[in-house]
């Protein structure tokens, strides 16, 4: 990598870095999180802005396993995957003691920046624009036999210019029957069938302390801070996993659908359908809101339409769980389309 960097570091790359024996040349760099960092770069053989996903291979952590194991799977989950609504993977180069991702850029924020930038949440007509990409997405990707396991706003990129969204972060995602014995998730986000596994037990401390860290003191809900899930396992990663797998399976697609279901709350409600409002840091309480399929009541000026919705989403039963194709025929997703859509 054309900078310096240490065991535990990740490069710090000026505009005008060229990588990839020449091909690629930094711009700027977008965003930096405990896993990698995201440079925008210009492809100087297709002539087109990409984004590069730099990630430190040979870190002497006790994380460094899982961190190769994410990336090999990123690659080998996006190497096949074409659709309008997930990022496309477009080349994969080593860079020093570095890999790098070359990723379609999305030029715009996260789904979760954009609740923010919305006033802390998004009218039904913009949340049925943005949900119903989500939905083509991730209906792509369980028909290919991949489900993505962390599903979330974060995980959601918005192009500002089309409004076009794009799922992003498939280093944890497996194909169907693989993953059906190991529970992996964002305690928010998180299916119930997962936190009863036998593998996972809740925890006993009454506060996040430093298993959950706000990141940026962005807003939902009016402008309260909201606290950006983070890795219960360990810090190098941004999602939960339970460290024990286990012969007894879940649907790792009905998993899916129901963390799709709290980023919808999410985005008509601009809160955390879990969070227990007297006790907003407290994760324990969380995840037994979780446990039980007890969300919080919606505000009166949701239409009944996004509340049946929801309520089939939150089925804490996952053989009762609505499925993706029932979710494209409620009406609340039959709904006029022609709306436009003010981001």
């Amino acid at each position: 990598m054309a900078a310096a960097t240490t065991e535990t570091s990740y490069p710090c790359l000026l505009a005008g870095a060229v990588l990839g024996g020449g091909r690629y040349v930094v711009v700027r760099e977008i965003n930096r999180g405990g896993a990698a960092v995201v440079y925008e770069a210009v492809d100087r053989e297709m002539q087109m802005a990409v984004a590069i996903k730099a990630v430190i291979l040979d870190v002497r952590t006790r994380d460094a396993q899982v961190t190769r194991e994410r990336v090999e799977r990123e690659i080998k989950n996006a190497a096949v995957i074409t659709h309008e609504n997930v990022i496309r993977l477009l080349n994969v180069f080593a860079e020093g003691n570095c890999l790098a991702l070359v990723l379609e850029l999305v030029r715009g924020c996260d789904l979760l920046e954009l609740i923010n930038n919305s006033g802390g949440m998004l009218t039904e007509s913009m949340a049925r624009h943005y949900f119903l990409q989500l939905v083509s997405g991730v209906e792509y990707l369980h028909q290919r036999g991949v489900c993505h396991r962390d599903l979330k706003p974060e995980n959601c990129m918005v192009d500002l210019a089309t409004n076009q969204l794009k799922i992003i972060d498939l280093g944890l995602s497996k194909h169907m029957q693989s993953a059906r014995t190991l529970g992996i998730g964002t305690p928010d986000y998180m299916a119930p069938e997962l936190v009863l596994r036998p593998s996972y037990s809740l925890p006993q401390t009454p506060a996040l302390g430093t298993v959950m860290e706000e990141e940026g003191g962005a807003g939902v809900a009016g402008g309260a801070a909201a606290p950006s899930p983070a890795s219960v396992a360990g810090a190098s990663g941004d999602a939960f996993a339970s460290t024990t797998a286990t012969t007894r399976g879940y649907d790792a697609s009905a998993a899916d659908v129901w963390s799709m279901g709290a980023t919808l709350y999410l985005m008509v409600c601009g809160a955390y359908p879990f969070e227990d409002p007297s006790q907003p840091r407290n994760l324990a309480a969380t995840l037994r809101n979780v446990s039980q399929g007890k969300y919080r009541p919606l505000p009166r000026h949701l239409s009944a339409e996004v509340g049946h919705l929801l309520s089939r989403m939150f089925d804490p039963d996952p053989t009762r769980r609505i499925t993706l194709r029932e979710i494209r025929e409620a009406s609340w997703c039959q709904q006029n389309q022609n709306a436009a859509v003010q981001a």
